[in-house]
């Protein structure tokens, strides 16, 4: 007879010569209280084992330890001999001092009786998302694998955003990057008119920003034309620089003054030109498909004291107005 739940054996009553009986209990209880064993890996004996040595059995097992896999091997110093305590039966669960981890008999193996401990797998860990994070992170693809993976993925992962802290709302947000701004790697990008800023009109004409927009500035918008004194005999009008500028020729010999259409006229743009010399006249000129449109009776030749306007129409057309020799 034993007791039922280890098989620690009973002393019969009226028995002679008690003390073999209660030794093997003592040491049943000695092997199965607070079980805690060398190591799990050994598939046979150790060759210098010491008095109360545990072992679990690993499969496999040799020598000795034949056909004890799994179970608790317990090793007697008097009489040298091992005794064996059957897995699921005798003990269910011990303190691997290998590892530091605490295993249970799941009927077939010995596995860690807590996620995590050991070296045992871990075959699911149930995640959480706290709501702080929650705009940020999706945890909505399930636990933690087997193979030790978890599926939390960022909101909108495709978009170009900046995670800061709402302290407002104590949790993680996400600031949008506009469409002027991008990200590469750590580096925040901006282009167009000064970081968000669209660049304004390129027709030539005065604008300043109101209510969020660009708006043309008309009726003395405070700013004077650049005067811009020529002294050779040669100019190609550059609508990048020369736009509403007051083109002043100085120079006594014939002059030359080229539109060309390659040079990227916009419509509305003008140019004011006159000749300030007191000899040599100064022509207009075209080149592309530039079209100049002369005054009323005059030509596109201005005499020493002569000066026009010239207005952009199209791109590759322009109405000079003002004084010129006439035809």
């Amino acid at each position: 007879m034993s007791t039922p739940n280890t098989g620690i054996p009973y002393v019969p009553e009226n028995t002679q010569d008690p003390a073999a009986g209660l030794n093997l209990a003592l040491n049943t209880i000695d092997a199965l209280l607070q079980t805690a064993v060398i190591d799990m890996s050994l598939t046979a004996p150790p060759g210098s084992p010491s008095d109360g040595d545990l072992h679990i059995v690993a499969s496999g097992a040799t020598g000795a330890w034949a056909g004890q896999d799994n179970n608790l091997a317990r090793y007697v110093a008097e009489g040298d001999f091992w005794q064996f305590y059957e897995a699921g039966t005798n003990v269910h669960i011990v303190l691997n001092r290998d590892d530091g981890g605490l295993y249970a008999w799941t009927g077939s193996t010995w596995a860690p009786a807590v996620a995590g401990a050991g070296s045992g797998t871990v075959t699911s860990v149930d995640v959480s998302a706290d709501t702080s994070i929650a705009d940020v992170f999706d945890t909505s693809g399930g636990p933690v694998t087997s193979s030790g993976s978890v599926s939390i993925t960022a909101v909108d992962a495709g978009a170009d955003r900046i995670v800061f802290w709402d302290d407002s709302e104590s949790k993680l947000r996400y600031l949008e990057v506009g469409s002027n701004l991008s990200i590469t790697g750590t580096v925040l990008n901006a282009t167009g008119g000064g970081g968000g800023i669209p660049d304004a009109p390129s027709d030539g004409k005065l604008y300043g920003r109101k209510d969020g927009d660009w708006e043309e500035v008309t009726g003395g918008g405070g700013g004077a034309a650049p005067v811009v004194t020529v002294t050779g005999t040669s100019r190609t009008i550059d609508p990048d620089t020369d736009a509403g500028a007051y083109l002043r020729f100085t120079n006594g010999s014939a002059k030359t003054v080229t539109f060309d259409s390659a040079e990227g006229f916009s419509v509305g743009q003008e140019f004011h030109i006159t000749n300030r010399a007191v000899s040599g006249n100064l022509t207009l000129t075209v080149a592309g498909t530039m079209t100049l449109n002369p005054p009323k009776g005059g030509s596109l030749v201005l005499e020493p004291g002569d000066t026009v306007t010239v207005k952009m129409v199209s791109t590759d057309e322009a109405d000079v107005m003002g004084s010129t020799e006439a035809v």
